[in-house]
């Protein structure tokens, strides 16, 4: 009741997360909400007139508030241009966005009004459509252009494997469902249909970017737009990856530190000018206005500018400024404006860090209170005890440094904030001046960018961690909380029992339960069969805990892109699982689409404990950049061949039956290590792109094929299709590694139509993202992404 009474906003927003947790859970719908919300204020208006409490109603109707907002909110998966997926459209549109550029593309976002085509068709609703436009000399528009453009339409990708993120759920709950892929065919019909004010910030900010890439090198410019306004376009990927893992990444996120710092200079700006506190404080709250439609009106950005101006308005009217009510409104008006930002990271770090600091901060102050200028350490250190599950279960890291490193870059991120916005501001008023300024900000990110460099050597200064449980999150912030409420008071409020004295166990508590609940489960066999495109990856973790990685996809040699299979897939399903040691790495043969991938794999994983190859005489040339790397890392190499045998533990073999040593083959497909794995009773067979002649060989090898699990050799293609070869293995399932749209035409149809008249489940990366399967030995437990 206190709390209602007092702190009403708290009490509210906690019930709206909550229902909002309830409905993405149990997806019970809008109707069920509304019918609950009738009754309980039935009970309110019963209660009122009586004069009964009604705590337990309002948290009630603010639960089935936040879950049928939710539920109302939720978009359609489906829409008019879903329909045209894979096709090439002209479409005509409106620009809703400003004009981004990434790589070699320029990336804004459009409402489509008209499909135009032999059968020209209006849509009732406005489409929402990011488009990918590649062409550096054609005339680009502008926020607010009407546009026709031709481009092939396609769907984004969702969640490919355990430890991916869902980057079409993402963009469904912002309204687009579709990609435009367009390589210069645009023709600007009308322009200035957008918002005046958001067109003319769009304009200045595009033509600053131009400045300051004109100014400064690259990676400074880049630096400069990802510090001010959050721009990711101009940072290179080795850049956002050494800072995040460092525990810096929220200089680029654009936080409530960098609206401090802006706050900082206008409310400095105002005093100096001796403006009137009335017209400071509309100054005051535009300029923050202004500096989220700058940095996009990101979550972080939109939270510190509401909390700031709560405060700003608390001053002015002499009233008390509360914070946890203010984060609360907060938190509040986003949800309302976009429910799903609650299951986003950057929501989550943005509240939890600011609640952190509000709550843990004095009592690391208490801890440290014999060191001088205790708040230096304790802000930071606060802000990091309160983000390390969150940190861990989207990024799968941890950095031991983090606190340390924020210490340091707090001054410096202020510096090049408040000198950048002089910049800014002075590059439309007086360009000299901001020329002199922008070389001195240029000295400011060189001390960035080495101060950087200089935590990222630290040994030890990242360490990858798998994904920890929801259990174990919430676990840990209920300890949390536990040990600042006996820090802070003693004793545990109803309680006379006098706690403070073991304070200290607390935090041993805190450790068992921590290792506890990261205690591994093992048991089972596990296969997983990643999504890598049109290449292979499998992952084997024995029930013992060894780990086998077979190949690690790849692109094709005339692939011109930043994607990369092993650093962009295998990588991180890699960390969601907490993987620092793979005992076997092993390559069926070296094609790029199975071998590109292991590159990045044998960087990046801190210990390897073989590489296991065919015979590597024949394709000396193919293996050579392969081995190199193997020679360089002293990792112990071996090549195998049928009757080789690997012993995983618990019963788990791994044995070679192809290639056949001294045999000549003509083509690497025919020389792929084909691996049986068998764990009592539950076999797979791997076959890696063994098609034809290898085929061949095993048919009349004396050899038991019989397996439960079958992968399709080389991708399900036509020339894989043996009759005789099947009916040997018999298997329970088939599954085909395959790349979705490749352009080989796999798998055959002539493939799929043999399985699907014996009845036998077919499992496809392409479809099916990661296939993963689990096995006591004696059944298989078979899940898919998808």
């Amino acid at each position: 009741m206190v709390i209602l009474m007092d702190k009403p906003l708290i009490f509210i927003t906690s019930g709206f997360v909550l229902g909002a947790i309830v409905e993405k859970i149990l997806n019970i719908g809008p109707i069920l909400y509304c019918f609950f919300s009738f009754i309980l204020l039935a009970i309110g208006i019963y209660h009122l007139k009586r004069q009964k409490p009604i705590v337990g109603v309002i948290l009630l109707l603010s639960i089935t508030a936040g879950g049928g907002w939710n539920a109302l909110s939720e978009p359609s998966e489906t829409s008019p241009l879903t329909s045209h997926i894979g096709e090439r459209a002209k479409l005509q549109g409106v620009i809703v966005s400003e004009i981004q550029v990434i790589d070699d593309r320029f990336v804004w976002d459009m409402k489509v009004n008209r499909i135009i085509g032999t059968l020209t068709s209006e849509l009732k609703h406005r489409e929402k459509v990011r488009v990918y436009f590649y062409n550096e000399g054609a005339q680009l528009p502008e926020y607010g252009d009407k546009i026709t453009i031709i481009g092939e339409v396609r769907a984004p990708n969702g969640k490919r494997n355990p430890g991916d993120f869902d980057y079409r759920e993402y963009l469904r709950y912002r309204g687009i469902n579709t990609f435009l892929y367009s390589r210069g065919e645009l023709e600007i019909l009308d322009s200035g249909l957008g918002n005046p004010i958001l067109a003319g910030i769009f304009r200045a900010k595009g033509d600053f970017r131009r400045y300051i890439f004109s100014r400064l090198p690259d990676e400074q410019a880049g630096l400069f737009g990802a510090v001010l306004f959050g721009s990711k376009d101009g940072i290179s990927r080795e850049d956002r990856d050494l800072f995040s893992n460092i525990g810096i990444a929220h200089a680029f996120a654009v936080s409530g530190l960098h609206v401090g710092f802006i706050l900082l200079l206008i409310t400095a700006v105002i005093r100096l000018l001796r403006v009137k506190p009335p017209v400071g404080l509309v100054v005051s709250i535009g300029g923050l206005l202004y500096y989220c439609a700058l940095s996009g009106f990101t979550v972080s950005v939109v939270r510190a500018s509401i909390m700031a101006i709560l405060g700003l308005l608390a001053y002015h009217l002499s009233r008390e400024n509360d914070p946890y009510s203010a984060i609360s409104f907060a938190a509040l008006i986003i949800l309302i404006w976009s429910p799903y930002s609650l299951f986003e990271p950057g929501f989550q770090l943005s509240f939890v860090t600011v609640i952190a600091i509000l709550y843990l901060t004095p009592i690391l102050d208490k801890i440290l209170h014999f060191l001088p200028f205790s708040k230096i350490f304790t802000v930071p250190f606060a802000a990091q005890l309160g983000i390390i599950p969150i940190i861990a279960y989207h990024f799968n890291t941890f950095s031991p440094i983090a606190a340390a490193a924020n210490i340091f870059f707090v001054g410096l991120v202020g510096a090049v904030v408040i000198n950048g916005f002089f910049v800014y501001i002075l590059f439309f008023l007086w360009s000299g001046l901001a020329d002199l300024l922008i070389q001195f900000q240029g000295a400011l990110l060189s001390v960035f960018i080495s101060t950087g460099v200089f935590f990222s050597k630290i040994p030890g200064s990242v360490k990858f961690v798998p994904s920890p449980s929801i259990l174990f999150c919430l676990v840990y912030y209920i300890i949390l909380a536990a040990i600042g409420e006996i820090w802070l008071r003693g004793n545990m409020l109803d309680f006379k029992v006098n706690f403070y004295r073991y304070r200290y166990h607390s935090l041993v508590v805190l450790l068992l339960v921590i290792l506890l609940l990261f205690l591994p489960k093992g048991g089972d066999l596990e296969v997983i069969f990643l999504d890598v495109g049109q290449g292979d990856a499998i992952f084997i973790q024995s029930p013992s805990g060894k780990k086998v990685l077979i190949d690690g996809g790849g692109m094709p040699d005339y692939y011109t892109g930043s994607f990369s299979p092993g650093r962009d897939l295998v990588l991180p399903f890699l960390r969601s699982r907490g993987v620092k040691k793979i005992d076997l790495l092993i390559n069926t043969h070296p094609d790029t689409d199975h071998i590109d991938g292991l590159f990045d794999v044998s960087e990046n994983i801190s210990s390897i404990g073989m590489v296991i190859t065919p015979p590597t005489d024949t394709w000396r040339e193919k293996y050579e950049k392969f081995l190199g790397m193997v020679e360089q890392k002293d990792i112990p190499h071996r090549e195998l061949s049928k009757g080789a045998k690997v012993n995983l533990g618990s019963g788990v073999q791994l044995s070679v039956i192809h290639p056949v040593p001294g045999h000549a083959y003509t083509d690497p497909n025919e020389d792929s290590l084909v691996l049986q794995l068998k764990y009592r009773e539950v076999s797979f067979l791997l076959t890696g792109d063994l098609e034809g002649v290898g085929m061949d060989i095993l048919l009349d090898a004396p050899y038991d094929l019989t397996s439960t699990i079958l992968q399709l050799p080389h991708h399900g293609s036509k020339n894989s299709l043996d009759k005789d070869f099947y009916n040997r293995v018999n298997p329970g399932a088939v599954v085909i590694s395959v790349g979705e749209g490749n352009s080989f035409g796999h798998p055959s149809s002539d493939i799929i139509q043999y399985w699907e008249e014996r009845n036998i489940p077919i499992y496809r990366t392409d479809s099916h993202g990661a296939v993963m399967i689990k096995s006591d030995g004696y059944k298989c437990k078979i899940r898919t992404i998808k």
